[in-house]
């Protein structure tokens, strides 16, 4: 259980999540994690969807969830006073979710209806695509088909249930303007009846399999997006000087890309560079949007970036920026307890502490600049990396 208490704050972010994602789900049943996901949200065999709706609504709790490769996650933000409202709520629709049958065929509608948006959208296309490209490995195809999510049926979505939200697969965070004690009460007395059996996720490292290329053409865009990915390994468990260093690599990339694309030549509105961290895979994606017709130049300008950071062209002066606009923006994420919470919640479910994102600071405050361009010369290798083009026809 991890507990971050901030008296000041008026708010209360609590996350409940599992180890089971898409990774976990077979190609023929892709979306099962997902539509489990859904399915929390139409009733317990106390509350039903109307209930649920109606606790949201009388005390302005923020309820949401994702599922990720490898995690799902249940969030709930809510003012200070209501919190146990919320938390009771959470614990309940994971420990005792119906999975009513009737609710499924309105449900299909809605996760058909948002893997549309995710094809539709350029740069969910790219995100999508991208660990397909550096392992060629099946299982890291996150979305489903119309036909393999028609093809779930209850008894799909109770195997996944029973088997993977256990306690022993789970991890809960609670950060804000919140009694400790208190909230460890509430969950140590909820917990104490939550004995469903275990199933451990089997997940292997995944290799490194660069396609070089891979073209996407569509008719129905205005601006063509560039992605370059370069494999970093998964996450090493306990390990977050690596986690974090691979983090501040990243945002070194962000800033040569952002200030070479955008700055100094104006072909992109959107370059950046990301550390995209899991348990079996892991990668730093760098991508910009382009007006039609401009992409390959933009791919060109990116990759000689990349180029010259594996070469170690990285200062002590330019990676100590980068530190100091990290911390920053730690700092600034624990006034934000509903994302304090699912932070430390995922990197929890991944293999790292998750108390250690409270004190990135003092873990940041460890790297210097050989480690850097260690890891630089390692893994930010052009010769290795996978270029996806997504350009109009």
């Amino acid at each position: 259980m991890l507990i971050y208490t901030k008296n000041t704050l008026e708010e209360v972010g609590v996350a409940f999540g599992f180890r089971y994602g898409s990774v976990d789900c077979s190609l023929d049943k892709k979306e099962v994690a997902h539509y489990l996901e859904h399915m929390l949200f139409k009733g317990t065999k106390s509350r039903g969807w109307s209930d649920i709706n109606n606790m949201v609504r009388r005390y302005g709790i923020n309820l949401n969830a994702e599922t990720g490769y490898e995690t799902t996650i249940y969030e709930a933000g809510v003012y200070r006073r209501y919190y146990p409202k919320a938390l009771d709520l959470v614990l309940d629709m994971v420990k005792n979710a119906k999975l009513p049958a009737k609710d499924m065929s309105n449900e299909l509608g809605t996760i058909l209806h948002e893997l549309a948006i995710r094809r539709d959208d350029p740069d969910n296309i790219l995100e999508d695509n991208m660990p397909y490209a550096l392992y060629r490995n099946r299982a890291v195809i996150s979305n489903g088909t119309s036909k393999s999510v028609r093809a779930i049926s209850r008894s799909d979505l109770l195997r996944a249930y029973e088997a993977h939200y256990s306690p022993r697969n789970a991890a809960i965070a609670i950060c804000g303007g919140v009694d400790m004690k208190h909230a460890y009460k509430i969950v140590k007395d909820s917990m104490s009846s939550f004995n469903r059996g275990h199933e451990e996720p089997r997940r292997k490292k995944l290799a490194h399999k660069p396609m070089r290329n891979m073209l996407v053409k569509r008719r129905d865009i205005n601006r063509e997006i560039v992605g370059i990915g370069f494999d970093v390994g998964g996450i090493v468990r306990g390990d977050v000087n690596k986690y974090s260093a691979l983090m501040a690599l990243a945002e070194v990339l962000n800033n040569r890309v952002y200030d070479e694309v955008r700055e100094k030549n104006g072909l992109s509105y959107d370059p950046k560079a990301e550390y995209e961290p899991h348990e079996s895979f892991g990668y730093v994606m760098v991508s910009a949007g382009a007006e039609p017709g401009k992409s390959d130049r933009v791919k060109r300008m990116m990759l000689e970036e990349c180029r010259k950071i594996s070469e170690g062209n990285i200062t002590k002066n330019e990676l100590d920026r980068v530190k100091h606009g990290l911390k920053i923006e730690f700092e600034l994420l624990k006034e934000t307890p509903v994302d304090m919470a699912t932070a430390m919640l995922d990197v929890e479910l991944k293999g790292i502490n998750g108390k250690n994102l409270l004190y990135m600071g003092d873990v940041l405050d460890k790297i210097d600049v050989q480690e850097i361009r260690r890891y630089a010369k390692r893994y930010i290798d052009v010769s290795r990396c996978s270029v996806i083009m997504l350009k109009k026809y």
